[in-house]
Parts: C-alpha cells; sequence; structure tokens
C-alpha cells in the first residue's frame, strides 16, 4: 500500500511539469469555466492520432507492468466578439498487462483485478466536452462547461472474464468580477456518475474489485452477476487574483461533498454500500518576472474526510460464518487524509532575433498523512516526496516557415513511506459464552513501522515538428520519450514513448 502511494505521487509530480516554454495563466489551475478567457491558446483547433507504450521501471501491486494506449481527438476554441466557445472529442484505448491493479491510477472508473493479469486488460474511454465564457457588462464575465465520460473495461483473470462500464456526466457554472488589477471568482459544480459490473459466474471467491475507490471482496457478492454503483458530487470554488506590474497573486479555495451509493442486484448477503466524502482544497500560486526571469512558487493543501457503511443481511448456516456475521452485520469504513505541497519554478527566458529559447528548472516537496480503516485493518501512512526537474526549450525555425521544438530534461524523485498497521478480530471463547476483541499489528519493522524508500531517475525528451500545408493549416508530429532508472530497494529501468501525427488550424 505504501509503495502505491509513492508511486503514484511520483507519477503524479513527474507528469505534471509544463510542456514547452510558454508560462499558463495561473486560472488554468482552477475549475471555474470563465478560465477558457484568460489561458491563451497557439491554435484554433488541433486534430491528432497518437500512440503510447510505457514499461514501469517498478511495478507496484496497484500499476501494470506495461501500458499501451492509442488515442484519436479533436478539440478547438474561438472567440466572437464578447463570446469565447471550446469543445472536442476524444477517445482512447488502453492495453495494460501485469498482475494486478486498482483505481488509484485510473480514478474515472470501476477496475475489476482478478487472480492474474496475463493476458492484457482493455480499457476504452470516449468523451465529448464543451466550455463558454461571456462578457456580460465591463466587469463581469460569466460561463458554463460540461462534458461527458463514458469508459468500458474488461479484465480477463485466470479463469473468467468480468466488465465493466461506467457513465460520468459533469457540469459547472462560474462567474468572476474584474477590476482594474483585482479578479474575484466564484463557481459551481456537479459530477453524476454510475457503474456497472457485470461477470460471467458467481464464483468470486479470489476477485476483488475496487468500487468509488474501495475495496469490496467479491465473497460478500455470491450469486450476483451484476453490481451497480452511483456516485453524486456537489462542490463550490472561490477564486481570487492580484495583477501588478512585476508580480501576481492567486488563490483558489474548494469544497466539495460526495455521496455515493453501491447496490449489486440479486445478492444474497450484501444490501448495500453507502458513502460520503466532504473535501477542502487550496491551491495557490505568486508569480514573480524580473527581466527574462521568472519565478513561481505554488504551495497546496488537500483535506478529504471519507464514512462508508456497509451492511450484511444473510443469517449464516455454519459456525465458522457465524463469527464472519458477529462482527460484520455493520461495518464502518473511515479515511481521513491531508496532503500539502510546496513547488518552486524558475523560468530564463531568451527570445533575441529569431530565436525563442528558455531554461525550466522545478523543485518540489508533497507530504501525505493517510489514515483509513477497512475491516479489519485499520492503517495509518506518511508519505514524503522530493522531485525536481531541469529543462531546455528550443524553438528552430527551419526554411518554408517550418519550426522544430525541442524540450530535452532531467528529472529525479525520491519518496519514502511509512505505515503503521493493525488488525482487529472479534473471536468467542470455547463456550461461546463472550465474545474477545484481538487487536495485533500484522506486520512489523523495529516492531512498529515499515519503511521503504524509493528513489528515481530519469531522462526524457519532447520534440514537436510543424509544417504550413496552407496559410491557416499545418501538420506535424509530436515525440515523446523517457528512459528511468529506479531503485526500491533493486535496480531497475524502465521508459517508454508517445508519437503524435496533429493538424493545426
Amino acid at each position: 500500500m505504501k509503495i502505491t502511494i509513492i508511486l503514484y505521487m511520483i507519477s503524479l509530480s513527474v507528469y505534471a511539469s509544463r510542456s514547452w516554454a510558454q508560462q499558463e495563466s495561473a486560472w488554468a489551475l482552477s475549475a471555474n469555466p470563465v478560465s477558457i478567457s484568460y489561458v491563451p491558446k497557439d491554435s484554433a483547433m488541433e486534430a491528432g492520432l497518437s500512440y503510447l507504450i510505457h514499461q514501469a521501471a517498478l511495478p507496484a501491486s496497484d500499476q501494470p507492468d506495461q501500458t499501451q494506449t492509442y488515442r484519436a481527438y479533436v478539440s478547438g476554441n474561438r472567440k466572437l466578439g464578447l463570446l469565447w466557445l471550446a469543445g472536442g472529442i476524444d477517445w482512447s484505448q488502453s492495453l495494460l498487462e501485469g498482475r494486478k491493479w486498482n483505481l488509484l491510477s485510473q480514478p474515472d472508473y470501476l477496475i475489476t483485478a482478478g487472480d492474474s493479469l496475463g493476458e492484457p486488460q482493455r480499457i476504452e474511454k470516449y468523451r465529448i466536452y464543451g466550455q463558454a465564457a461571456y462578457v456580460l457588462s465591463p466587469k463581469i464575465k460569466v460561463g458554463i462547461d460540461g462534458d461527458y465520460t463514458a469508459t468500458s473495461n474488461e479484465d480477463r483473470s485466470s479463469y473468467h472474464i468480468y466488465h465493466g462500464m461506467a457513465h460520468l456526466i459533469r457540469i459547472s457554472g462560474g462567474i468572476v468580477y474584474e477590476q482594474v488589477r483585482r479578479r474575484f471568482g466564484a463557481s459551481i459544480h456537479y459530477t453524476h456518475r454510475t457503474e456497472e459490473l457485470t461477470y460471467d459466474t458467481d464464483s468470486k471467491d479470489k476477485l476483488y474489485t475496487f468500487p468509488l475507490g474501495y475495496w469490496l471482496p467479491m465473497q460478500e457478492l455470491s450469486g450476483s452477476f451484476l453490481f451497480r454503483s452511483q456516485g453524486k458530487r456537489l462542490g463550490v470554488s472561490l477564486q481570487t487574483e492580484t495583477l501588478k506590474e512585476h508580480w501576481s497573486l492567486f488563490h483558489d479555495l474548494f469544497y466539495e461533498t460526495q455521496q455515493l451509493a453501491d447496490n449489486p442486484n440479486n445478492s444474497g448477503n450484501l444490501r448495500g454500500w453507502e458513502e460520503r466524502l466532504h473535501q477542502i482544497s487550496y491551491q495557490g500560486r505568486f508569480t514573480r518576472t524580473n527581466k527574462s526571469w521568472t519565478h513561481i512558487w505554488s504551495p497546496t493543501a488537500r483535506f478529504n474526510q471519507t464514512t462508508a457503511n456497509r451492511i450484511l443481511q444473510r443469517n449464516p448456516t455454519t459456525s465458522s460464518s457465524a463469527i464472519w456475521t458477529t462482527f460484520a452485520t455493520y461495518r464502518l469504513a473511515r479515511q481521513r487524509m491531508l496532503s500539502t505541497q510546496l513547488s518552486y519554478e524558475a523560468t530564463k527566458n531568451d527570445t533575441s532575433g529569431e530565436k525563442v529559447s528558455t531554461w525550466q528548472m522545478t523543485v518540489g516537496w508533497n507530504r501525505l498523512e493517510n489514515d483509513f480503516y477497512i475491516y479489519p485493518f485499520t492503517v495509518k501512512q506518511y508519505t514524503g516526496l522530493f522531485h525536481g526537474e531541469i529543462a531546455f526549450f528550443r524553438q528552430i525555425r527551419l526554411p518554408k516557415e517550418n519550426k522544430l521544438s525541442i524540450r530535452p530534461s532531467v528529472y529525479i524523485v525520491s519518496g519514502y513511506g511509512t505505515e503503521i498497521k493493525w488488525e482487529k478480530e472479534t473471536q468467542k471463547d470455547e463456550n461461546g459464552s463472550a465474545e474477545i476483541k484481538l487487536e495485533q499489528n500484522m506486520q512489523k519493522v523495529n516492531e512498529d513501522f515499515i519503511a521503504r524508500t524509493a528513489t528515481r531517475l530519469g531522462i526524457g525528451t519532447e520534440m514537436e515538428y510543424r509544417h504550413p500545408i496552407h496559410s491557416a493549416l499545418s501538420a506535424g508530429f509530436r515525440l515523446k520519450g523517457s528512459l528511468e532508472q529506479t531503485t526500491s530497494p533493486q535496480s531497475t529501468l524502465g521508459g517508454g514513448g508517445n508519437f503524435s501525427i496533429v493538424i493545426w488550424l
């Protein structure tokens, strides 16, 4: 579990680094749909086909050993007077090879995991989205956006095939009030998600699924071929931005509440699962410019609290299941998570003459505290992560107005995880007249803790080539590659690449 979090945070930190040299607006961090009017775009329309392959340097129990992804997309944006419009369609299909994995790395849909995924797991995803912002008055802008995502997946375990489907609808609206050097924004967001999982057998003794974020032993679903779950989210956010001549300050405060319900059909012993989540998060950004230098400090913090109830209702017929029913008639799962992060980025731009080049350096520190209970385990986790990257961006103008952009980089990520884990059991004495509660530490290192350190060193390259076909039409390709060396504690090698054919309008 602990190495799961480390690798998950590593992937977030490495791939969250900014591509190319352009400094994005701080509003790109916000979910307010009015942000479309503040984030610059370099083309009116973009369409592409891409292929990605990645071999994990250190595959954990929740990550595939190898990932292959095919993708096709079309996106566009347009400004019509006082109106900004954007939208697109996206399709992707992934083949995953590995032993086990769960939805930590794919949070948009239900994931099943059997004993072994020796054959690839297939995941297909469709998404359509749109966004609009309008100048209502000289000081007020309003916006709305929405998207629909459908996902299907197939898990071929050693013996059976399992299918999952998910549908997600999200809509949001926002408003921004502008002054000479200040902006104040507010937005509201609603998300509705339904999931469905089907099986070709009612034998699920060794199958585990992860509905909406929690482990669910499938022994409890014996006799059920169909499992449905539903989730609803409602969130509000506030934004403020201060703009000065050489610096700017941006704040975004977000609160979200979520209600989930899981209901298996025709289950003999599971009535359902109800879950409530409350989340509050803050992200800020302080930007300072000094001639050709740009400095960015970005603090973030997030707190989650989740409670969930699972109710079993079938009476046992054997003495062994009687013990199970004693402590599982009403089961509670809870989780509290606090995540903090501080990152710093320095960028030096050189646009003298026709040359465009940029040096980028990013360093950051993450801290995660996770405290959760899912019967029969109580787990406390503490994870720390340091990441750093140095990159150089260069745009080269070729003959006949062709453009070539290249961005080589070197990055390092080092993280550690510490976990305390207990198991709680309820047993009866020989006469069956009294209950005895046992609490024991299931795994011990130095009597109390489990600690693991992982370090990842990698090099990467991004390249983009554009060839003008017409005055308003260009075509070309994007190429990304990476090579990683990881130690935890043994040394392993991994990496991958992504090739895309792109058309710009």
